[in-house]
């Protein structure tokens, strides 16, 4: 693509620009916002570098790209974790800047160096969202440490132009480069717990060069400018008096070839050359029409549950829209609109119907951003999908999204109305994953590669999520694969990174774009409990086998579980034993969250069983209780013929201890 750096002078801005010539893009032009002709040579500003604006048209002629500038007129004026365009926000100083290079350049993407701030990189989403750009920000949520070395190896000379945090001094380390303040932040981190590459605003830099630069920056004459002589953290910065540029002599050389021989800064794994088919060469079998279920709608004090609802086309809709249509009305019946949404799951007839399905999804619910699965599951003859969701009243709970559009080697960027992550209280709702490499958004060849990055994407999200949810807090996993010989990989996985959550494996028929594997997982913050209290045990019932792995917390009213069901003989499991698995799951659930808690289950079922998971789910589904029948090609290993039940119980009514 061709791309706009935004430029503050810093070596942030100045790396991710390497980075984006590195994935194959071509910068075309850099623009900067500046202060005001009437202010200081530095202000302040929550989303703009100022220091050493003064010297910023030389990058231009040390690149040969032209410069595009504007004032800085506003404020931060709109504080929230979320943006929308505000009158007289600085934000809207970006966007009126984009929008006249737009007139004059045809450009695609934006470069931006943010690294850990959300406050930036969800307003420059903003703007390029609005302006059909892609943001490109390949230092997002790398390791700081790391990247400073990167920069450092990678031939970024900056020096400091400004510090203001206790452990730095101007007179000491104003003028530094990367190399020598290295150390002492690394020093610095582990005694103030300072970020290393600045990142609390400890410090800012000013790039004198890079293997971008034609030519390099020479300082004749600088000044130190005291902002705050403070005893135990002053602030002062360098103004560049006068400057002179000095050739590099490399010639008509491209941007591609200035960089060539710098060192690797991101293992990349080998990408498929074209898209996977989406879609089997044999249609799937279908479950019997008979075994279409109804939606139910279960409340547990602000927390709702919905499904299955069926998506069939009927009367000129299609089955989305029917599914829809479906969903708007059970959530009016209790007051509820598609904004409250927090996680949909959405099994699909055939992926290679995705492209159309997506369309009226995003057209019904594209401003809501719950986090969303995607699989492919044999359903009924004439059903294009079935539906199941969370949805949260605001005052049940404080909720947070993670919608990060932002292409970067991070995590696959968020390109559709979903969000990676959905923050519920202390319950974090996380999408479904699948190897994509994040900076190209192509999948990587490889079955066993697709399952370990698209684990590292899901470990990443709920880091950067919440800071007291990691692995060890994910209550319940789901593996999705397409090829049982997977399994053995995945299983592996599960056990070495996800031990202490609940667990199971399905085969499906296909997975958006073609993967081999997703992830589905969901955590719960702040929870000791659920990592102590665990509980595994098999149960004879009916002759059918139950293995029940059951985790809980009696403070947090909540507890979960993954039941395997089997039978001998022909290993077909009869409706009565699948009502006795699924009423002893309920029992159990509830002895531990509370006798009044609303339960959700998810029934993966071979087709043949549909008819009798069906009647099962009968028995046990009403107000308190959600049931949400999914047909799948193989549950486990397919060797011995299997159902599995996950299922999760709340009885958010009563108080919560903590």
């Amino acid at each position: 693509m061709r791309v706009v750096a935004l430029v503050s002078g810093g070596k942030d801005s100045c790396y991710n620009m390497i980075q984006c010539v590195r994935e194959g893009h071509a910068v075309v032009a850099l623009a900067n916002l500046h202060p005001p002709q009437s202010a200081n040579d530095e202000m302040d500003s929550y989303m703009y570098q100022t220091v050493g604006h003064n010297a910023i048209a030389l990058y231009a002629e040390a690149m040969e790209l032209p410069l595009y500038r504007a004032s800085i007129r506003g404020s931060a004026c709109a504080s929230d974790r979320e943006y929308s365009p505000t009158e007289g926000d600085e934000v809207e100083d970006l966007h009126r800047l984009l929008s006249k290079i737009k007139e004059e350049l045809d450009f695609e993407a934006v470069s931006v160096g943010a690294i850990l701030s959300d406050y930036q990189r969800v307003r420059v989403e903003n703007v390029c969202s609005r302006l059909g750009l892609t943001s490109l920000s390949f230092l997002w949520r790398r390791d700081q440490s790391e990247l400073l070395t990167e920069m450092v190896a990678c031939r970024v000379h900056a020096v400091l132009v400004k510090v203001a945090a206790l452990g730095l001094l101007p007179d000491r380390h104003l003028g530094q480069t990367l190399e020598q303040i290295r150390p002492h932040m690394e020093r610095m981190k582990g005694k103030y717990g300072l970020n290393v590459c600045g990142e609390g605003g400890e410090y800012e830099t000013f790039t004198l060069d890079c293997p971008l630069f034609k030519k390099r920056i020479v300082i004749d004459e600088q000044e130190v400018v005291t902002h705050s002589d403070d005893a135990f953290a002053p602030v002062a910065y360098l103004n560049f008096t006068r400057t002179h540029l000095e050739d590099k002599q490399l010639g008509d050389l491209t941007q591609a070839q200035r960089i060539a021989g710098l060192p690797a800064t991101c293992e990349r794994p080998e990408l498929f050359d074209s898209p996977p088919p989406v879609d089997g060469s044999t249609d799937p079998p279908s479950e019997d029409a008979t075994a279409v279920p109804e939606p139910t709608v279960a409340e547990s004090a602000g927390w709702v549950w919905v499904g299955p609802i069926e998506g069939r086309a009927d009367g000129g809709r299609s089955g989305m829209e029917a599914a829809l249509d479906t969903l708007t009305e059970s959530l009016s019946s209790r007051g509820l609109a598609v904004s409250d949404l927090t996680s949909v799951a959405l099994f699909v007839s055939r992926m290679s119907r995705y492209a159309a399905l997506n369309s009226e999804y995003v057209r019904r619910l594209g401003g809501s951003r719950p986090a969303r699965l995607c699989v492919q599951a044999p359903l009924p003859a004439g059903s294009e999908v079935r539906l199941e969701v969370t949805a949260l009243r605001a005052a049940a709970a404080h909720r947070r999204h993670m919608h990060v559009q932002s292409v970067s080697h991070w995590a696959p960027a968020n390109i559709g109305p979903y969000s990676q992550s959905v923050m519920c209280g202390e319950v974090l709702y996380v999408a479904g994953m699948i190897g994509l490499d994040p900076a190209s958004m192509r999948l990587v060849r490889g079955g066993e590669q697709q399952a370990r990055l698209a684990l590292r994407h899901v470990e990443r999200v709920i880091q950067a999520s919440s800071n007291d949810a990691d692995t060890d807090t994910v209550v319940q996993t789901v593996c999705y694969v397409t090829d049982p010989s997977l399994l053995p990989a995945c299983s592996a996985l599960m056990t070495a990174r996800l031990a202490s959550s609940l667990q199971c494996a399905v085969v499906v028929p296909g997975l958006p774009r073609g993967a081999a594997v997703e992830w589905h997982v969901w955590t719960h913050a702040h929870n000791a409990q659920f990592l102590s209290e665990c509980r595994q045990s098999s149960l004879e019932l009916d002759g059918a086998a139950m293995d029940v792995s059951l985790r809980w917390s009696g403070a947090h009213r909540l507890s979960a579980a993954t039941v395997l069901c089997s039978a001998g003989g022909d290993g077909r499991l009869s409706a009565g034993q699948l009502t006795g698995c699924l009423r002893s799951t309920v029992g159990c659930l509830r002895s531990k969250a509370g006798q009044g808690a609303v339960c959700h289950f998810r029934v993966f079922h071979c087709v043949e069983d549909g008819a009798a998971v069906a009647e099962a789910a009968l028995s046990v589904r009403g107000p308190l209780c959600v049931v949400t029948p999914v047909p799948v090609t193989a549950v486990g290993d397919g060797v011995t013929r299997r159902v599995a039940v996950t299922a999760l119980a709340m009885d958010a009514a009563r108080e919560k201890r903590d």
